[in-house]
């Protein structure tokens, strides 16, 4: 049974890989751009085979890897939880037990993308100590037991927390954690670029490194990557307790994970697909009549689906990847791109608007509402999200970068973000592309997309940049110039020219759907299930 689910884990990454032409181009460009972190990474990992790395080579190595195995199992929960081929609950009916079904849960493990990763820097590791040859005996001994124990943390970990992840809500909360995790890790490599490099580049960086590697050999997930540190000092008996204690981990959670799979077994987790409809505001808020109650089916969508909120977070994302660096540079004439990007970001938030709703667009589509009516609700919806982010991107380059034409700025950023909504609505109507179900992952994608998902989503980029270009170039005249007279003429026209082809791109949108609703209806109820 263990060949069979390894094969059958391979059959399943390869055809999620080939599904379509767009799926083979991006893993193609997924896979060269881990190839190349990966051969840096490795190329890291081999220099410090070198004689004048043997002080430093210890210390690194195992803190390194006990990060990675620390961190894969965190990555594992946050990112969604388990994968269908290795839920345990999907042999509820078939007639094993844990103890049968473990060493083939485990071999299709070992073949995930997770366990092959840590596996090649396990192997990059021994190449690392190829100078001294008995600890590179037993840098090939950790490997083994490195990948026994990060395979089993993420199993151990995932089985215990199965009733957790299966429901929804908390899947999609993880989700976001992680998105916000990696913004903020990026806002913060922008204040560690500037204030504290130096500083950490220098001798200090290698005592911290040191301690931290001191404190991480007496920790489970650094026991089993600490025993060729251990042989270099000669610390045998220290290299013994490490030996024995990376044993009995292995042991014990194997032993759990076992119990684990028993008790899903006989107590399947219930995945919690539905979401509790609960009563709202909005109706009281919003104006009476048709357009109001479009508004307000919209607006509750946009607040209980997490993966149109991931969404709204890439128009916080623009300004805040932008202004920190530009501050912290002494670089503030950039900020006046920051409402300028948040513009045109939002034509890509608005783009997929009829996807994400899936099979419950047949209840605009059957009813006697026009698809013109429908468009200039959602973009309503869409300029009551974004406006805010917008306005204060304006403030924000007015503060701190003052002495730019304000009526130019004003229009440049009003009239891209006009373009953007109109091209948001347009693009909505023209393309769909399959999503997974709204109980899936934030970050999940079917391998079902086309190229026309890759062409509306260039249009996105392309169309509010050309729209927005007469104000954009006139603001820069009157920045320049010093002219008010060509500020307020970038105003004028990046007003004029938004409101056009907001206007348009709704009219169009609409009169489209009008006559085409049985085929966006069959393109968007294509998703995985």
């Amino acid at each position: 049974m263990a060949g069979y689910l390894a094969r059958l884990q391979l059959k399943l990454v390869w055809r999620g890989v080939t599904a379509t032409t767009g799926r083979i181009v991006a893993s193609a460009i997924v896979l060269l751009y881990g190839l190349g972190m990966l051969a840096l990474l490795g190329a890291g990992i081999v220099a410090l085979g070198i004689d004048e790395a043997a002080s430093v080579r210890g210390p690194v190595l195992t803190v390194a890897m006990a990060a990675v195995t620390l961190g894969w199992p965190l990555m594992a929960v946050v990112s969604g939880g388990d994968s269908n081929l290795l839920d345990p609950a999907r042999f509820a009916l078939m007639p094993r037990s844990g103890r049968e079904l473990a060493p083939a849960l485990f071999a299709a493990a070992v073949l995930s993308p997770g366990a092959l990763v840590v596996g090649i820097i396990a192997l990059l590791v021994v190449t690392a100590w190829r100078s001294e040859p008995l600890p590179a005996l037993f840098a090939a001994a950790q490997l083994v037991l490195g990948i026994l124990t990060s395979v089993l943390l993420v199993r151990v970990l995932l089985a215990a927390l199965g009733p957790l992840l299966g429901r929804r809500r908390v899947r999609e909360r993880l989700g976001v954690v992680l998105l916000l995790g990696v913004i903020g890790a990026g806002v913060g490599s922008q204040f560690l670029s500037y204030d504290r490099a130096g500083v950490l580049l220098g001798p200090e960086l290698l005592v911290m490194v040191t301690a931290a590697a001191r404190i991480a050999r007496w920790t489970p997930f650094g026991w089993c990557w600490s025993l060729s540190w251990d042989a270099q000092q000669g610390a045998w008996p220290v290299l013994l307790v490490h030996v024995v204690a990376s044993l009995v981990l292995i042991v014990v959670l194997a032993s759990c994970w076992v119990r684990l799979i028993d008790r899903a077994l006989v107590n399947p987790v219930i995945r919690d697909e539905a979401a509790r409809v609960k009563g709202s505001r909005l109706d009281e808020l919003l104006p009476s009549g048709l357009m109001g109650a479009l508004m307000g089916r919209e607006l509750r969508y946009w607040r209980r689906d997490q993966r149109r909120f991931v969404q709204l977070i890439s128009i916080v994302l623009v300004p805040l990847v932008m202004v920190f660096p530009a501050v912290l540079g002494d670089q503030r004439e950039m900020i006046a791109l920051v409402p300028y990007m948040c513009a045109v970001v939002t034509s890509a938030v608005s783009a997929w608007g009829l996807s994400y709703d899936g099979s419950a667009l047949w209840i605009i589509a059957l009813s006697q509402v026009s698809a013109v009516q429908d468009r200039a609700a959602r973009v309503a919806v869409v300029a009551l999200m974004s406006g805010p982010v917008l306005l204060a991107g304006l403030v924000l380059a007015l503060v701190l970068a003052p002495g730019y034409d304000v009526p130019g700025l004003v229009g440049m950023a009003v009239g891209t973000w006009l373009v953007s909504l109109g091209t948001g609505t347009w693009v909505d109507a023209m393309w769909q592309q399959p999503m997974p179900p709204p109980t899936a992952s934030v970050f999940s994608r079917n391998p079902g997309s086309t190229s026309e998902t890759f062409v509306g989503s260039m249009l996105t980029m392309i169309m509010p940049v050309l729209g927005g270009a007469p104000s954009v170039l006139l603001f820069i005249l009157a920045t320049v110039t010093g002219r008010p007279v060509l500020g307020w003429a970038g105003l004028a026209v990046g007003l004029l020219v938004g409101v056009l082809a907001c206007w348009g791109g709704v009219v169009l949108a609409g009169r489209r759907l009008d006559r085409r609703w049985p085929e966006v209806l069959g393109k968007v109820k294509e998703r995985l299930t």
